[in-house]
């Protein structure tokens, strides 16, 4: 998987370079390719000659936002939980976040990646400081 490929911009030496891998390494190797991005069809990975190739070997997933529910199900709290369970900070109590799924799906709209940054920044101050980079990914 590949996540912010919107940023991959072939029309630079560099990007060129890594979207001519991608093109070889899809041909190449028996394995399925995930690209996540936003508005990767806008990008000019997927357009242009060089675009139209990799474009050719790919099929679209348009993904929205996660729903608070879907039937019985409550997929965005069972992502909060997961995300919880990988914590890494020592007092935490577990079960605290998916208590708060309702705030955290309004306050990020559904959005992974809004769910993800406002996680890494809420607990950047009770991580250990050799682990604090202060660097939001």
């Amino acid at each position: 998987m590949i996540d912010e490929i919107h940023r991959l911009n072939p029309r630079t030496t560099t990007g060129a370079q890594t979207a001519d891998l991608l093109k070889d390494l899809s041909e190449r190797l028996p394995a399925t390719f995930v690209y996540a991005g936003i508005n990767v069809t806008d990008t000019p990975l997927f357009t242009g000659v060089r675009g139209a190739q990799l474009a050719g070997r790919a099929t679209l997933v348009d993904c929205g936002p996660l729903p608070a529910r879907h039937g019985k199900r409550e997929p965005f709290r069972d992502v909060i939980t997961d995300i919880e369970n990988h914590l890494d900070l020592q007092q935490h109590k577990a079960g605290t976040l998916p208590r708060h799924a309702p705030y955290l799906h309004q306050r990020t709209a559904g959005r992974i990646g809004s769910l993800t940054r406002l996680n890494h920044r809420s607990r950047l101050p009770h991580l250990h400081p050799s682990r604090r980079s202060g660097r939001i990914r």
